[in-house]
């Protein structure tokens, strides 16, 4: 299920490969602001639903296969993925709280934010990726971009998930396996310049979360692919309940593990914990 705002190409293979057509569209002065997307109440009656997982995806905005979308002077805050109640023993997921990007097809072009503002987003859920932006094998740029007071909270959840919560502002996933059908023909990056990530946060998170990290930014997957941060602040981004000897993956991780010099290029920067 996809948010309100959807950004998708046709993704088909025909002999040769994947068709390489992108389309890019521009969002320019522009507010995206106060949306949802919500399970709905007809989802918690176990006649009218599947009773596998469900994924939520994007808040306000969800970029799927050959968009290269360009935001400048964009507001995209107070967006909200919401579940809306757990069901036992199902780990419904929430992804993009502001943002969803995945099987992005990338020809080493960026989709770019440039003088943006991604904050006051949330994704309330049993299994949480990504309060600001979930995005998944795309090339990032964000510059001179704001991200504050993004939330995951994992309210939702019992004793029967198995849950996940990563990414407070950010959750980049550089996982080939499960993206290998974006045909990427170069690594991404993620790519942060003259931005702000603070303040962000990681809530309602009980014993049944398994793998917790980054209130900041969260990398999954392959963590030699290139981060790259310069003239940033990194800051104030917060896991509820951890303790000073966990503030090893407050702020940045990698997974679960320290977010690690691996493809990552970080200078003149501050980023505290690091």
């Amino acid at each position: 299920i996809y948010g309100p705002i959807r950004l998708v190409g046709t993704q088909t293979y025909s002999g040769g490969g994947y068709d390489t057509t992108a389309f890019r569209p521009q969002f320019k002065n522009c507010v995206i602001a106060g949306n949802s997307l919500k399970r709905g109440s007809d989802f918690l009656n176990p006649n009218t639903f599947n009773s596998g997982q469900i994924s939520l995806n994007g808040g306000a905005v969800a970029v799927g296969f050959g968009a290269i979308p360009y935001f400048e002077n964009a507001r995209i805050d107070s967006n909200t993925v919401d579940i809306e109640s757990g069901r036992n023993g199902n780990r419904d997921a929430g992804f993009g709280g502001g943002i969803f990007i995945s099987n992005y097809l990338s020809r080493g072009e960026y989709i770019r934010f440039v003088n943006c503002s991604i904050s006051g987003n949330s994704v309330i859920a049993d299994e949480i990726y990504g309060g600001g932006m979930h995005a998944a094998y795309p090339a990032v740029s964000l510059v001179n971009t704001i991200m504050v007071n993004n939330k995951l909270d994992g309210q939702y959840a019992d004793n029967s998930d198995w849950s996940n919560a990563q990414g407070g502002a950010i959750h980049y996933s550089t996982d080939i396996y499960n993206y290998e059908n974006g045909n990427p023909d170069e690594d991404p990056e993620l790519r942060i310049v003259n931005s702000t990530i603070a303040d962000n946060s990681i809530i309602n998170i009980s014993e049944n979360f398994d793998n917790i990290g980054g209130a900041g930014i969260n990398r999954f997957g392959d963590e030699n692919h290139n981060t790259t941060i310069f003239n940033s602040i990194i800051y104030g981004n917060e896991i509820e309940g951890y303790l000073e000897s966990e503030n090893y993956r407050m702020n940045l991780s990698s997974y679960t593990n320290p977010f690690g010099d691996n493809g990552a290029q970080i200078n003149y920067s501050i980023i505290e914990f690091f």
